[in-house]
């Protein structure tokens, strides 16, 4: 339902909501699509940003949430949430990256030798 200049603007819990239910034939969405998308935008279970919120979500049974359940699961971390599932992230493919630190890691970390690079010095 597109909003007017008369019309309320729809609160962003329920249009990450909306967006989220995948089946527009369930008045519920899934949880497991839910974290699924949050996890794919680099954001997972023991992100301390988002512990209330799995916390809330760890004491749901099954895998459907209600409207009421979400609002309350998302509301302590809202505006990650929100800006995760609109695109929003500064990091879009958060994966990709996660995976390139890893292999640059991979190849540095056996370095033992060297100094460090001070102040100044890369210049």
């Amino acid at each position: 339902m597109p909003t007017t200049p008369t019309s309320p603007r729809r609160p962003p819990f329920l249009q990450m909501y909306e967006a989220l239910r995948i089946d527009n034939s369930k008045s519920t969405i899934s949880a497991k699509f839910f974290t699924f998308i949050l996890s794919k935008n680099g954001l997972h279970s023991d992100d301390q940003r988002l512990r209330p919120m799995f916390d809330i979500l760890g004491t749901i049974d099954g895998d459907e949430l209600t409207l009421e359940q979400f609002a309350k699961a998302t509301h302590p971390c809202s505006t990650l949430v929100y800006k995760c599932v609109s695109n929003q992230l500064r990091i879009p493919d958060f994966e990709r990256l996660e995976e390139v630190l890893r292999q640059v890691f991979k190849i540095v970390e056996p370095n033992k030798g060297g100094n460090n690079v001070r102040a100044g010095d890369a210049d």
